[in-house]
């Protein structure tokens, strides 16, 4: 509250934080919320909501010494006092049946990549690499890692996601010529690499169908990727690998392998992909604060 007030804030953007929807209703300040389906009201992964209901009595309390009227039953309900934005497209994130879509609005992704940056969606001689993000962290099984990929050369992409794992990975010099960065930009990705392989996170399945990349994706525990997997391989986009996990999961370099190239070289694949960018076309950004600026009568 006390930084909304400081900066004289017209308007609160948050990535689903109740506490921000909470204080700048506190201040009489519109708030806006960034949502993926799995924050809307009624959204539930196996039939029930559990995570969000134990959360109202707390906030109901916090609620109440700020004079403001509590919520029910899903702590959700906070965002949709304010205007919701949905970075994705109703395909990828459905408004579950007992949202109201009256203050939910779609915007595309909100990625790094731009459509001025994005290939047309042909697959061409030239787009032979591979893109591998947050799925290469440590150089125990690069040996494995290389038999798997390493007639790729410097067309394989290592992205950590992390400024020590990257390090390390250079630092080891097992990875020939591999380019290893904490992150690519994704134009140069988008007309270089073939394919992705992935964790299934929201963002980087949206960048790799705005890239015109088929994805591998190599998931662990979280139910939030496992829903972003299951609209991927529905769709038409790639196929979802789930390898075991003791203390961490182990990735079949080899099957990945030949999973890549066969997503690579699938002419239905390739049609979904473009169908789906087409589908994404559209600069999500500038749509978003059109309708924040709309929303907050900027």
């Amino acid at each position: 509250m006390a930084l909304i007030a400081r900066a004289g804030a017209d308007v609160v953007v948050h990535d689903n934080r109740p506490s921000a929807v909470i204080a700048a209703s506190a201040l009489s300040v519109p708030a806006v919320s960034i949502c993926q389906q799995v924050h809307l009201i009624g959204f539930a992964y196996d039939g029930a909501s559990r995570t969000w209901s134990l959360a109202v009595e707390p906030f109901n309390r916090v609620l109440s010494s700020h004079d403001l009227p509590e919520i029910g039953r899903d702590l959700r309900e906070l965002y949709s006092r304010g205007l919701i934005i949905v970075p994705s497209i109703p395909e990828f994130d459905p408004v579950p049946d007992c949202q109201t879509a009256e203050n939910v609005e779609y915007v595309g992704p909100l990625t790094m990549i731009s459509d001025r940056g994005a290939p047309s969606g042909d697959h061409d001689t030239e787009r032979s690499g591979i893109f591998f993000y947050r799925t290469v962290f440590d150089a125990a099984r690069a040996a494995e890692f290389m038999d798997a990929f390493g007639d790729l050369g410097s067309r394989i992409m290592i992205a950590t996601g992390d400024d020590d794992a990257a390090r390390r990975l250079r630092d080891s010099s097992q990875f020939g010529q591999a380019s290893i960065r904490v992150m690519f930009d994704m134009s140069v990705v988008a007309r270089t690499a073939k394919c992705a392989v992935t964790i299934g996170g929201h963002g980087s399945c949206l960048s790799c169908i705005q890239a015109s990349l088929p994805s591998v994706i190599v998931l662990n525990p979280s139910p939030e990727r496992e829903l972003n997997a299951k609209w991927m391989e529905r769709m038409g986009l790639g196929r979802v690998l789930r390898p075991p996990a003791i203390r961490h999961v182990v990735i079949p370099w080899a099957e990945v392998r030949t999973v890549a190239e066969h997503l690579s070289s699938d002419s239905q694949i390739r049609s979904n992909v473009a169908h789906w960018r087409a589908r994404l076309h559209g600069d999500g950004a500038a749509i978003a604060v059109d309708q924040i600026a709309s929303y907050a009568d900027l």
